[in-house]
């Protein structure tokens, strides 16, 4: 996605600003004065950084399904007169069953996407993380 991308960018930045960093604490540019080491910034989880398979963007909804593998089927309503009215009753709860059958999917979907985006915020969570680390040891060097 487009935020895990800048942040990918911001985590590239951070590491260029690093390695200046520790160019500019250098004695003569040559060696690290000892009062001017620094704890290493790889403790940050560098495997959050890694791209995921699971980044894909939606570009459309999915369509409407019509699996009726759960729905029930046959006589809904049980034959009295079997006349007209028994028949549209009938024909009335199997499109109310149709329609729940729809809406079961529907929410099914929902769910698998709420699942999908909730590790896609994880992981932009755990980013942010890093990238907030390295920003404030990058402060505090330049103090």
């Amino acid at each position: 996605s487009r935020v895990e991308g800048h942040l990918d960018n911001i985590n590239a930045q951070m590491k260029e600003a690093d390695k200046a960093l520790t160019g500019m604490e250098k004695w003569c540019g040559l060696f690290v004065c000892p009062w001017n080491k620094v704890k290493n910034t790889a403790d940050a989880d560098d495997a959050v950084w890694e791209k995921s398979e699971d980044g894909t963007v939606v570009r459309r909804q999915p369509g409407g399904t019509t699996d009726q593998r759960d729905a029930p089927t046959g006589p809904y309503v049980q034959r009295i007169t079997n006349d007209a009215r028994e028949d549209q009753m009938e024909e009335n709860m199997a499109g109310v069953g149709n329609i729940l059958g729809n809406l079961k999917n529907m929410a099914t979907d929902m769910g698998t996407e709420i699942e999908r985006q909730n590790k896609q915020l994880d992981l932009i969570q755990g980013k942010t993380a890093g990238a907030d680390v390295r920003i404030e040891h990058a402060n505090k060097r330049t103090e």
